[in-house]
């Protein structure tokens, strides 16, 4: 979210965030937090709603200030990422019953 606020691109911004926020989880070994397309305005909504909510960034103020629209951001994707993992523990389960 942060890193959408600063917008240091022409271009691009929003797929370097997407790839930076799944490095972690990546790295953890998780799969990553995909937002599928049906939901996609819902999250291009609520990125929009908080860049317009915690206004330009000036001198000395918050990378991240708090607004309902960063809590609801976070359950959108928590959700989704959810669903990844749920999607991943299905197919060990499956490749599981094929070794036995």
């Amino acid at each position: 979210m942060v890193f959408v606020r600063i917008h240091p691109f022409f271009d691009g911004n929003g797929r370097m965030a997407r790839l930076i926020a799944n490095l972690p989880v990546l790295s953890a070994g998780f799969p990553p937090i995909l937002v599928p397309i049906f939901r996609r305005a819902d999250y291009i909504d609520l990125l929009w709603r908080y860049q317009n909510a915690g206004g330009r960034i000036g001198g000395g103020s918050r990378l991240l200030p708090p607004h309902s629209a960063l809590r609801e951001f976070e359950s959108l994707l928590l959700e989704k990422w959810q669903k990844s993992t749920s999607l991943v523990e299905e197919a060990r389960q499956l490749a599981r019953k094929r070794q036995a």
